[in-house]
């Protein structure tokens, strides 16, 4: 089939109001707020949708519907990255350039310089209060201005005194919280500025939303995505709109190069697991041991979750199911698996604890035996090799060592009832043995 123009978009912000999908309720929750001039910090994992948030709720079809008026509510993008390096002259420029582009009036000549003081700046906030407007500073990547070395307490507290008096609101987006932030740079951060936000978790799509996402991008397109292709998409990418945009894009390119047979033939997943790996690295990577081992150990997590879980899930790398907890995709599940974690065994879908003498895999924990947890342990020990009845036998028996196939078959065979689903990747070298690798 001829794609002239693949729809999904996984390399940016989504800037164009037609391919932005879902986020409805969020979008009306931001917007009332706003609507009180409350000042707001929006959350969420990197590349969950936050800058492309910022651009929706900049636009004047958006806020319209919660009742602002493009004439008099000036809604302003900054990237904050831009701000990491500058000293709070500077950074006040930078913003009052923002400022100065968008609204309707001439302001003093001395306000348009590249650094300024705060009164100068001040004047800029008072006279956009003075002509009826409100101004939205939309901060994204606010994590760099805070990390910025140049910027004291003082110049926060200034910020907070202008949102106070003025018609002026702040909207931050970053991945840590402002509560985090402040910890980690106490010195800079103790300003009450960080006081005044909402916090705003985005979150994860839901399941109906991400088909939804799909649906709707491939009908735009005109393609003729199979509908089980579709389904394929959201279970192996989960509701993550970046992942979700990522797989999809794959699935398209695929149809295109080779028609359905591509589909069919899964090549996408294998181009889009690749392409996600560097992602989930740095997932993985910035998160703290104690979050590594209870990612790495979901599989046998209680219900109720502890701290760890909930940090995970508002990193969108878990959801909460039925009963317990779920990885945020299959994908991700097998990244996991892949890492090495202290006090761990993985291979394929199982994961145990040794000391704590839990093992689970993708279906969640085990019911097994002391037998048939040291068999598996033993196996993954050393996975990928024929281990033989005899060496098996011994290994479980040690000085109990009898000439009896016959019991370790019975172990073998209980186990792969217990194993479930995952039973696939225990398989038997008929004359040799029993070995654990990935099944064929």
């Amino acid at each position: 089939m001829d794609v002239s123009e693949n729809p999904f978009f996984h390399r940016g912000p989504i800037r164009q109001p037609a391919y932005f999908f879902n986020r409805e309720e969020e979008t009306a929750h931001l917007l009332a707020l706003l609507r009180n001039l409350q000042n707001v910090a929006i959350l969420g994992q990197r590349r969950i949708g936050k800058t492309s948030l910022l651009f929706h709720l900049a636009r004047p079809e958006t806020y319209r519907r919660a009742g602002l008026v493009e004439e008099t509510n000036i809604f302003t993008y900054v990237d904050g990255q831009e701000l990491g390096e500058l000293d709070e002259a500077g950074t006040r420029g930078f913003l009052a350039k923002q400022i100065l582009n968008a609204v309707p009036f001439e302001a003093d000549q001395e306000i348009h310089s590249p650094e300024l003081k705060h009164h100068d700046f001040r004047n800029l906030i008072e006279q956009s209060t003075v002509h009826g407007l409100t101004l939205f500073l939309l901060l994204d990547e606010f994590e760099a201005l805070a990390a910025n070395p140049f910027l004291s307490p003082r110049f926060f507290s200034s910020l907070r005194a202008l949102s106070s008096q003025f018609n002026l609101v702040f909207v931050t987006a970053s991945y840590r919280s402002l509560f985090d932030l402040t910890y980690a740079r106490a010195d800079t951060l103790s300003s009450p500025f960080f006081n005044t936000f909402a916090h705003f978790n985005l979150g994860l799509f839901t399941e109906s939303a991400a088909a939804g996402l799909i649906h709707s991008m491939v009908e735009k397109a005109g393609l003729a995505l199979p509908a089980n292709a579709i389904q394929r998409i959201v279970a192996l990418a989960g509701p993550h709109p970046f992942f979700l945009q990522m797989a999809a894009y794959h699935a398209c390119e695929a149809l295109a190069e080779a028609g359905d047979e591509a589909i069919k033939e899964k090549l996408w997943e294998q181009r889009f697991m690749v392409e996600a790996r560097p992602h989930f690295e740095y997932y993985w990577n910035h998160l703290s041991p104690e979050s590594q081992y209870a990612l790495a150990a979901l599989p046998f997590a209680r219900p109720g979750g502890a701290p760890p879980l909930d940090i995970l899930q508002e990193a969108a790398l878990v959801r909460r199911v039925s009963g317990g907890w779920s990885y945020l995709s299959p994908a991700l599940e097998v990244f996991v698996r892949r890492q090495s974690v202290p006090d761990l065994l993985q291979y394929g879908p199982f994961v145990m604890d040794l000391a704590a003498r839990q093992a689970g895999g993708s279906g969640g924990s085990f019911k097994i035996t002391k037998t048939e947890f040291d068999t598996l342990a033993y196996l993954i020990q050393n996975a990928e090799r024929v281990v033989s009845p005899e060496e098996l036998e011994s290994a479980l028996w040690g000085d109990e060592y009898v000439d009896d196939p016959e019991r370790v078959r019975a172990v073998i065979k209980s186990l792969r009832k217990a194993l479930g689903d995952g039973s696939v990747y225990l398989a038997t070298k008929w004359g040799e043995g029993y070995i654990l690798q990935q099944p064929v």
